[in-house]
């Protein structure tokens, strides 16, 4: 009988005590196996991750993954859809029976009506039309889905959206596709208030204003070794504001999503600040979101221009970048399953996506405060992680 394998999609950024629960809910409901498909340096917000990706996958397998596999961050860093797709795809190439995520709702069935609005044209001529008239992106798509369902009451969680996108990826998959899981989402994602259930957004606040034992109630026991790393780093505001300027409106122009005048009034905004708060938020309307804003900074950062984005729209290669050792069976029936080719390091070398992967990890050391994390060429030197 083979292995029933469900797939997570996931950040780490840190990993704690909810993505635990996740993962154990996500065994009791029947799978044998768990493997975690996580984004690399770069997050789907656009900021460098508070630690090393080796340290999440680290953290995700002693608290009970059985492997990690890489999300490329040419497909991570760009919005919900192409994030959702991303991970979809490589679930269903590592023919993953399930994939697992996480619903401030937890209701597969207004999900499903979510994702299936979305494909109606009532709902995207709604959009448009509340977006012409300059509402913010959330609550645009919040009306227009109201009316497009008929219910209104819709959900704006940031995890309900997310997984929305989830399902319609899953859905174009038709047949070859993961069947869903959704599990309840415990802790608030935005919430700052540290505890036990602590969101990542709360312990990396407490980690960066010192309060390390508050940081620490909020992670496993076994994942607490995140917190020194995630204390040693520093902001690459610099580089960011650096970036924007030096490609000017003509060169934003060329990044991903760069439409109606948006490189103009980041470039003025760029020009103007002093921090990449500042830029942020004089660049800000509604219109345009503070996440769509980040990202397009980190594109400009990274060089994510929109040809490279449309040269590689889905992932390439299959890269494990860490396995329990007693889960060797699951590595070896996804490659047998596999759908992509489980590339090595040699491999990738020749490959431009990957070549991406390893300007990001360039920029994400120069953010870091330890000598060991400062290192070049950390794609090549940092090892495989097992436990």
């Amino acid at each position: 009988m083979s292995l029933r394998i469900a797939a997570i999609i996931a950040e780490y950024n840190p990993f704690h005590n909810g993505h635990m629960h996740h993962i154990a809910r996500t065994r009791e409901a029947g799978y044998d196996r768990v493997v975690c498909i996580m984004d690399g340096h770069l997050t789907q917000r656009g900021n460098f991750a508070a630690l090393s990706k080796w340290s999440r996958a680290r953290a995700a397998l002693v608290c009970g993954a059985d492997a990690v596999i890489e999300l490329p961050a040419l497909l991570a860093c760009r919005s919900a859809d192409v994030f959702a797709r991303a991970g979809v795809e490589i679930a269903a190439a590592i023919g993953a029976d399930a994939l697992s995520f996480g619903s401030e709702t937890g209701d597969i069935s207004l999900l499903r009506a979510m994702a299936d609005a979305e494909e109606d044209d009532a709902f995207r001529e709604t959009l448009n039309a509340s977006l012409s008239r300059g509402e913010s992106l959330p609550r645009a798509r919040a009306a227009a889905m109201a009316r497009t369902l008929g219910y209104s009451d819709v959900p704006t969680g940031p995890n309900d959206i997310l997984a929305a996108e989830y399902l319609r990826a899953l859905q174009a998959l038709g047949e070859n596709a993961p069947q869903p899981l959704v599990i309840r989402r415990r802790e608030s994602y935005h919430s700052l208030e540290t505890g036990p259930m602590a969101s990542a957004s709360a312990i990396r606040a407490a980690v960066s204003g010192g309060a390390l034992a508050a940081a620490a109630e909020g992670l496993p026991a076994q994942a607490r070794f995140q917190l020194n790393e995630m204390a040693a780093r520093h902001g690459a505001d610099d580089m960011y504001l650096y970036a924007v300027r030096r490609l000017g409106p003509e060169g934003l122009l060329g990044l991903p999503d760069v439409t109606e005048g948006l490189e103009n009034r980041m470039y003025a905004a760029a020009r103007d600040s002093a921090t990449l708060e500042d830029m942020l938020a004089a660049a800000k309307c509604k219109r345009y979101t503070y996440a769509r804003l980040m990202r397009l900074a980190a594109h400009a950062l990274t060089g994510l221009e929109a040809e490279l984005a449309a040269r590689h729209p889905g992932p390439e290669y299959i890269r494990l970048l860490g396995m329990r050792a007693e889960a060797g069976d699951a590595v070896s029936e996804i490659a047998r399953r596999a759908r992509l080719p489980m590339f090595s390091l040699p491999q990738m070398r020749e490959n431009e996506m990957f070549a991406f992967e390893e300007r990001v990890t360039e920029l994400w050391a120069l953010t870091r405060d330890l000598p060991e994390e400062r290192r070049s060429g950390q794609e090549y030197t940092r090892k495989f992680v097992r436990i």
